[in-house]
């Protein structure tokens, strides 16, 4: 009956003040007792009992001392769950039942559960404090949070991933770390953050720099976690490997698969072409070949001469930029060929006398002398293309005003098509007059001048005046 009474007054009568904020944050800040620490061979100690005391996920070093004939270990990892803020909320009608996870190499451990947390803070008298043995220099620890579920998995709520090798030895750390949920991506703040206090101590310098071969060589065995439970294994999972991968089909991840292994083929081909290329002694990569057979030659013969071969090595980079240039502008900078070099060295050596310069060749020559000619004639004014312009459009309207109007369009058409161009007589010092086959002559005057200039600007007459005075 007092039971009851109790548990009346608990939830209905008046309940005393909870500690503020600041004593929350101090009581965080104070150091976990030392007999007080998880350890994998002991799990957590005897203080923690009844519902105090967290589930053991690994068998201890009294149910299964066979899973303990291990290497010495070579250093102390120590691991403090302090606190976590702005998590994501897994209930729908209550706050997050908070836990934490911890798995270091072939061991891990879980915290105590926090129930209707919206801000979880572990104590110094709570289940926080983990210690691990380290047998790995190059190992990896990892932190996930979880809300607890009475059926099924513990909802992820995000993981944390710290490599040992990042750490300075004897120095203890305190951050805030960035929950993540994928091991491929970095947020900052999606998923929350937590608070932890860790530190890395070796017991040798030298046992810890020989393990980093073992390791490279792969003779290092797997680390081996017989979890008693199910959900245990998924949490560990999680933790160490994120989120399961979905294997369901998906359009858009084919299409990216497809594309890599295109980008794949593209690359293989065109290194297939530079290869053949080089071997080759192709056009454009001469010197590049040259150049690789005498690398070759000195790697074999003198290796103390690579470093003369800096030149050769920027000529090189000059002709295959020389070669991709006339590969995408043919004609323009066109190389000569062996027979111009030749007739063009012996006119020079030869047939050119002193001080004067050889003759250039016939097509060369002409295309001057063309050139010349056309210099000297004076370029037409802008007011005698405009008048040109203004006798060809009334002529074009005289034109059609004088022809018979077609029935349909096919007749149009054709009469269109089979109407002569206009003939335009300008003559110099007096009026001019157009021709349209009718005898009569249109006035001149009543054109606007404005339109004609849109419309000689249309055809480019007057840029090409323009450019023209300006040569």
């Amino acid at each position: 009956m007092a039971s009851v009474l109790d548990l009346i007054r608990s939830q209905f009568g008046k309940k005393k003040p909870g500690p503020t904020e600041a004593e929350l944050s101090a009581l965080v800040e104070q150091p976990t007792p030392a007999h007080l620490w998880f350890t994998p061979e002991g799990g957590w100690p005897e203080p923690f009992r009844g519902d105090a005391r967290p589930p053991s996920l690994l068998p201890t070093a009294a149910d299964a001392p066979d899973l303990f004939l291990l290497p010495a270990p070579i250093g102390e990892l120590q691991v403090e769950v302090l606190e976590a803020i702005n998590l994501r909320k897994a209930d729908f009608y209550s706050d997050n039942d908070v836990n934490a996870v911890v798995v270091f190499e072939g061991a891990a451990g879980i915290t105590t559960t926090l129930v209707d947390a919206a801000r979880p803070r572990w104590h110094p008298t709570h289940a926080r404090a983990f210690r691990f043995p380290a047998r790995k220099p190059h190992s990896r620890f990892y932190v996930a949070l979880f809300d607890e579920d009475f059926v099924g998995d513990d909802d992820p709520l995000g993981r944390v991933e710290i490599s040992l090798a990042s750490l300075h030895p004897n120095t203890v750390y305190d951050v805030w770390a960035p929950l993540q949920n994928s091991p491929f991506t970095l947020h900052r703040n999606k998923y929350g953050k937590v608070r932890l206090r860790f530190s890395i101590r070796w017991y040798s310098n030298s046992a810890r720099i020989f393990r980093y071969p073992a390791a490279l060589s792969g003779g290092e065995a797997p680390d081996v976690l017989p979890f008693q439970q199910r959900r245990w294994l998924m949490a560990a999972l999680f933790a160490t490997q994120g989120p399961p991968i979905d294997k369901s089909f998906k359009w858009s991840i084919c299409r990216a698969r497809i594309n890599e292994a295109v980008e794949v083929f593209s690359i293989i081909s065109l290194a297939q072409r530079a290869i053949k290329s080089l071997i080759c002694y192709r056009r454009g990569n001469v010197l590049t070949s040259l150049l690789c057979g005498l690398v070759w030659q000195l790697c074999c013969v003198q290796p103390n001469f690579l470093a003369s071969c800096s030149p050769l090595l920027l000529l090189a980079i000059l002709s295959v930029t020389h070669a991709g240039s006339d590969a995408h502008a043919p004609g323009a900078r066109s190389s000569p060929g062996a027979g111009t070099v030749t007739r063009a060295a012996l006119s020079f050596l030869l047939g050119a006398p002193r001080g004067r310069a050889a003759e250039p060749p016939g097509d060369i020559k002409a295309a001057d002398e063309s050139d010349e000619d056309s210099d000297d004639e004076e370029p037409p004014t802008y007011a005698a293309e405009l008048a040109k312009a203004r006798l060809e459009r009334l002529a074009t309207r005289a034109k059609a005003a004088a022809a018979p109007k077609p029935r349909n369009r096919a007749a149009s058409r054709a009469a269109r098509a089979a109407a002569p161009p206009p003939a335009v007589s300008p003559g110099a010092g007096a009026p001019l007059a157009v021709s349209a086959g009718t005898g009569a002559t249109p006035p001149v005057s009543g054109e606007a001048p404005s339109q004609l200039d849109e419309d000689l600007l249309n055809k480019g007459l007057a840029g090409g005046l323009g450019r023209q005075h300006k040569e």
